[in-house]
């Protein structure tokens, strides 16, 4: 995702939200701060992680157990 909250052209409707910052910390490739980010933004404002699951720049998080038990939280409110 670049600067202006764009990720291959797009522009996703929450950027600048509770993800942006995770996403900002992935792009230095610290897993464990995006995950500390994101599990804080869960805490905060669930609905605005719920394309967590879709956005390219979190796929490197799958198969993590705390970015699994995040989207299982995410499933089940």
């Amino acid at each position: 995702m670049n600067e202006n909250g764009k990720e291959n052209g797009v522009k996703y409707a929450f950027d600048g939200f509770e993800v942006d910052p995770a996403n900002r910390v992935l792009s230095r490739d610290e897993s464990d701060k995006a995950l500390a980010t994101l599990e804080d933004a869960y805490q905060k404002t669930p609905i605005y992680l719920l394309g967590i699951r879709i956005l390219p720049s979190f796929f490197n998080l799958r198969g993590n157990p705390r970015f699994e038990a995040l989207l299982t939280k995410l499933d089940n409110p």
